[in-house]
């Protein structure tokens, strides 16, 4: 199961709004969103974070699971710019993947 399945099961008084360049990618999510029947998460952006300007003109929060690690820097300076344009001040720009402290990971790897 995906980290972004659980966060959406587990706070109903939410709605998420996933985010997926492939179009392959957004067709399973919507697959697993009505496999799972969660009312709480709407239909997934075709988003790419170096894309601009996005899909979308404002949010009162962005979850970013699992792109930071893996994508170019390039990316996580974009998502940082657009973020600023999207989110009112203070909202949150939650970042959520495996990270290294010291060379080590930063949580025990773990299977879901």
């Amino acid at each position: 199961m995906n980290d972004e399945r659980l966060f959406a099961q587990h706070p109903p008084g939410l709605t998420f709004c996933p985010s997926e360049p492939s179009c392959e990618a957004r067709e399973s999510i919507s697959a697993w969103t009505s496999s799972m029947k969660l009312g709480n998460v709407d239909a997934p952006l075709a988003l790419k974070v170096e894309q601009i300007p996005w899909p979308i003109r404002a949010a009162d929060a962005i979850i970013c699971i699992n792109m930071t690690h893996i994508s170019p820097w390039s990316a996580t300076e974009a998502l940082f710019e657009c973020g600023v344009r999207t989110l009112s001040a203070g909202a949150p720009l939650y970042l959520y993947g495996p990270y290294r402290r010291g060379g080590a990971h930063s949580v025990e790897p773990r299977r879901i």
